[in-house]
């Protein structure tokens, strides 16, 4: 296989890089640029961008990104630039991103209802928790 490269070939496939395929979907339809958050093994952190262009042919694209790190973790939209409504599908590895939904109920059942509050006053105890 090597036989018929040339010596700046050859040099490139003894150097130590590393390939990402990522494959986006525009749901919405709404033109933005792609905004990634590269994150490093070694802790270091890169920001890339590429132009609204990238939808210009189809609403759903597939890019291989060469690195020269090995990549930890990756973001899209990290600073929330664009108009994305659903978070939970622009990382890897997966991670889940409360909605707001989730956050109010979370601070909804932190205080106790009013029939919990009744039953406290009745009885002269507290919730647990508080």
């Amino acid at each position: 296989m090597e036989k018929g490269l040339k010596p700046e070939e050859l040099a490139l496939l003894n150097e130590d890089i590393h390939l990402y395929e990522l494959s986006f979907k525009n749901i919405g339809g709404l033109v933005m640029p792609v905004i990634l958050e590269w994150e490093y093994v070694d802790g270091t952190k890169e920001i890339e961008r590429i132009p609204a262009e990238i939808w210009r042919t189809s609403d759903e694209v597939s890019k291989v990104f060469v690195k020269r790190k090995e990549v930890k973790s990756v973001v899209l939209d990290p600073l929330l630039e664009t108009a994305d409504c659903d978070l939970n599908n622009n990382s890897w590895p997966p991670r889940m991103v409360p909605t707001r939904f989730d956050v109010f109920k979370e601070r909804e059942w932190r205080r106790p209802n009013p029939m919990q509050e009744e039953r406290n006053r009745q009885t002269g105890g507290e919730m647990k928790g508080q």
